[in-house]
């Protein structure tokens, strides 16, 4: 699946996260700050359901830096209806690739956007 995500990370991302694949390991997600403004993490992506999160989270944060909306409400911090819909469109059609999958990994993302940003509470959010 992160071939599919591939050309997103190649020219959208921000640049101080990257995912890489170890023979030891598994794929990796990396928070790499070289400024130092901010604490340099490798997580072990287990599952696919750990990309996608992965995923999901990255294109909302790249989302959320375009600043569409202004500043968000204080009270809740959701998401604007304009910048849910950059992150379907970012992320959607990347899912209609996954064949048999598409649906369930559609609903994953429905879900994802519904709680955030409390779905990062939950230990295993998916």
């Amino acid at each position: 699946m992160l071939f599919l995500f591939r050309p997103y990370i190649d020219k959208e991302a921000q640049p101080d996260y990257d995912v890489v694949y170890s023979r030891k390991f598994g794929y990796l997600f990396i928070q790499f700050y070289p400024e130092g403004n901010g604490e340099d993490q490798i997580t072990l992506l287990e599952t696919s359901h750990d990309l996608l999160f992965m995923m999901f989270s990255w294109v909302t944060l790249d989302v959320l830096a375009l600043d569409l909306e202004g500043e968000h409400w204080e009270a809740k911090m959701r998401l604007f209806p304009s910048e849910e819909k950059e992150i379907r469109k970012r992320i959607c059609p990347v899912l209609e690739k996954c064949g048999k999958r598409s649906e369930e990994y559609k609903k994953l993302l429905n879900r994802f956007l519904r709680n955030y940003p409390d779905i990062f509470l939950d230990d295993t959010p998916f």
